[in-house]
């Protein structure tokens, strides 16, 4: 998007995971809405408290190119989002941390009675499967009794997806046996 003040200069706004977004910043809006060194480590604590209250975790940064800079992302025989994703990817563009923000997102009111049901009178393993924040996955575990509290340390009770294809392998398309991509 062209920038509404300075014509000569297009802004990039990413949305995403506190942890993916924060790799790709190398500063950061403080309180006085100044640009800022990023503070990484700080940030992380506050995703983490936010996560664990269980608050789905977003965050938001931006970069501003100039419209020449743009132009030639255009140019590329791939389109400008892949390009630009390469180059955040890469390390040769980074971003300026906005801030992350925390959204409830309550559980579904029957979904501990099902929990109980299918544990207790189904035998049913239940697991959750998650693309939040660990922490927000672990709390949402236990208010769904999926978890018990003192199951939460216990190795492997939750794990990231990175633990998970580590303990188990990769999965390649010859092995999905039902055929998923």
């Amino acid at each position: 998007m062209v920038h509404p003040d300075r014509p000569g200069e297009v802004m990039i706004y990413v949305k995403g995971a506190p942890e993916v977004i924060l790799d790709l910043c190398d500063r950061q809006l403080d309180k006085q809405q100044q640009v800022a060194h990023l503070q990484k480590k700080q940030a992380l604590d506050q995703v983490k408290e936010m996560a664990s209250q269980p608050l789905r975790v977003l965050s938001f940064a931006y970069t501003q190119l100039s419209l020449d800079q743009w132009m030639k992302f255009e140019q590329s025989d791939v389109t400008p989002e892949q390009q630009l994703e390469e180059y955040l990817v890469g390390g040769q563009l980074k971003l300026c941390f906005v801030g992350a923000f925390g959204m409830k997102d309550p559980l579904r009111p029957r979904v501990q009675s099902c929990v109980n049901y299918a544990r207790n009178h189904a035998q049913m393993q239940v697991r959750l499967v998650s693309g939040d924040h660990i922490e927000t996955a672990k709390a949402v575990a236990i208010k769904a009794g999926i978890l018990k509290p003192e199951e939460a340390n216990i190795p492997f009770a939750v794990m990231e997806s990175h633990q998970f294809r580590d303990y188990v392998g990769e999965i390649t398309q010859e092995e999905d046996e039902f055929g998923n991509t």
